[in-house]
């Protein structure tokens, strides 16, 4: 890729000897526009920037899912990790896992039986009885985390800011197998 640009750079400053000042400043324009428009060009069809990558457009239409988050505010940090399976639909399944200094945190969610089921010092529970609450918190996070990586190009990790907290989401995979052991409580 140097050397066709080398030679062409080289071409252009032969050339620009046997030319006025005013037709080189224009030639010179003229080849800047050209290289500025085929990088960008570039940049689209390759996905820098992560526009409308593919990643980002298989996340959207992901049947499972699976990453980490860290989410880092003023005056807290949280880090977790999501399975997800169904994602926006009713019969969703989620396991969100994280450590706290207590201990290892678990919930599971089964839209299609609206149960939800916590694991705390190796003890699971069931917590049906909160399931709107709790699942409507963690499929808004799911859903947002899915729509900010709408700009993700399939590359390492993403970050945003949302509400003053700093959102890094990591080790995403696409379409895993999950086990549905994932989603009930074992």
């Amino acid at each position: 890729m140097k050397e066709p640009m080398l030679k062409f750079i080289e071409s252009v400053q032969a050339n620009l000897q046997s030319i006025s000042n005013k037709n080189r400043i224009m030639l010179l324009a003229g080849v800047i526009i050209i290289v500025v428009v085929v990088a960008a060009v570039i940049a689209v069809f390759s996905g820098i920037g992560g526009t409308n990558s593919a990643a980002s457009q298989n996340v959207a239409r992901a049947k499972t899912l699976q990453y980490s988050v860290i989410e880092s505010g003023s005056s807290n940090s949280l880090s977790y990790s999501f399975y997800g399976e169904n994602i926006g639909l009713n019969k969703f399944l989620m396991r969100i896992e994280y450590a706290t200094s207590a201990g290892n945190i678990v919930y599971v969610f089964n839209g299609g039986q609206q149960k939800e089921w916590l694991m705390t010092a190796n003890q699971w529970k069931d917590m049906s009885s909160s399931f709107n609450a709790d699942a409507n918190r963690w499929e808004y996070d799911s859903a947002l985390i899915i729509a900010e990586l709408g700009s993700w190009n399939g590359i390492c990790s993403y970050s945003f800011i949302t509400h003053g907290t700093t959102m890094t989401v990591s080790n995403i995979i696409i379409n895993p197998n999950l086990s549905d052991s994932l989603f009930a409580p074992s």
